[in-house]
């Protein structure tokens, strides 16, 4: 079998708990893989060593779109066309219309997300979606590592089509990271890529006030890019002597600080972007056997189920409450801490790929989905 995957996901290390990144490595054991990206992505060598990499010969999306209009008759070379789901799914309606390829879409976020939440973004969006619904409905299987009744209900697609799963991490990389050792602090960390307003970060300063106004003696980590319309309001914080913000950090260091700190907090605000989402950090705090609060949305209580204090109503307050009853309960901390380390058990990126494989080769085999 050839698969030729379309993506413009860089493939650094630290991003081995993407999907992207999961399906490249763990397919290319399966089947004879291929990417085509554009001529400035980054490839890892674990992921070079393993798969045979077409680049466009210009920069960014622009070039591989050029390169993939030049050069679309070499769509018939491959048996299945995977693509993420973006404007590239066109790509895979061209190989199935003009030479009856398989075309399958990897819904690992959400199809042209909207993470400015401005009119004119929710009106470009909502344009991608109508131009786009026609070319998603034809794919032949959905990858849907997002709870689909939320903003993909929009593209009106196939249930029969759609093989559903939570994201999944390399749980071997956190094997060794069982031991003790905490910041002489009470730390507390919350941890974005991006942190955008309306993402948490302010129900977090308000219920870290809290905290502080109980005579608590606590830092606050935030761990991601913060943008610039929170930055003012973190300096405005009463108390931002406590908050330390590193930015970017690599994932090795990631792990390190949240080994460190106390409690993972995910303070989630109930919006539909939100509730519909797998985070991986849910999975990563897991893994690394802390003690989580998080919000009730959906995705995130999924995940975490009864392996952290799930608050609801979202508020600061009882966002404070909930991280006061750890902080003043060590016993009631390690439980949470035994069962999240067993919790993670269940989202082996292994057994994950292995399932999706079977259901691609199902396709090869014209069954019926």
């Amino acid at each position: 079998m050839k698969i030729l995957f379309i993506t413009t996901g860089p493939f650094y290390k630290n991003f081995r708990n993407f999907n992207y990144y999961q399906r490249t490595f763990i397919l290319s054991d399966f089947a004879e893989f291929f990417l085509m990206t554009p001529k400035n992505t980054f490839i890892s060598d674990e992921i070079s060593n393993k798969t045979v990499i077409h680049r466009s010969k210009i920069n960014g999306k622009v070039g591989l779109l050029i390169h993939l209009v030049l050069n679309i008759y070499k769509l018939n070379k491959f048996d299945i066309i995977l693509t993420e789901p973006s404007s590239f799914t066109i790509f895979g309606f061209f190989s199935k219309l003009f030479f009856g390829k398989k075309f399958v879409i990897d819904i690992w976020d959400i199809p042209f997300r909207d993470l400015q939440n401005s009119i004119v973004s929710k009106v470009k969006r909502r344009i991608q979606v109508l131009i786009f619904r026609p070319i998603f409905k034809l794919a032949d299987l959905y990858i849907v590592s997002i709870l689909p009744q939320f903003q993909l209900k929009e593209f009106h697609l196939s249930d029969k089509k759609i093989k559903k799963y939570q994201n999944a991490i390399y749980l071997e990389d956190y094997s060794g990271n069982n031991d003790n050792e905490k910041y002489s602090t009470f730390t507390i960390l919350i941890q974005r890529s991006q942190f955008y307003r309306g993402f948490g970060v302010e129900l977090m300063l308000d219920a870290f006030q809290l905290i502080l106004e109980k005579k608590i003696d606590a830092h606050l980590l935030i761990i991601g890019q913060i943008m610039p319309e929170l930055n003012s309001l973190i300096s405005k914080h009463p108390f931002q002597d406590k908050i330390h913000m590193t930015g970017f950090i690599s994932h090795k260091d990631f792990i390190n600080q949240a080994k460190m700190s106390h409690i993972c907090v995910i303070p989630y605000p109930r919006v539909d972007d939100l509730r519909q989402i797998y985070p991986i950090k849910a999975i990563e705090f897991l893994a690394l056997g802390k003690a989580i609060v998080a919000s009730n949305v959906e995705g995130v209580q999924q995940i975490i189920g009864d392996a952290g204090i799930i608050v609801d109503p979202i508020n600061p307050h009882t966002i404070a409450d909930a991280i006061i009853k750890l902080y003043l309960n060590e016993r009631l901390m390690s439980e949470f801490e035994i069962k999240a380390k067993n919790r993670a058990a269940q989202f082996n990126v292994h057994n994950k790929n292995q399932h999706i494989f079977n259901e691609i080769n199902k396709l090869l085999n014209y069954e019926k989905i």
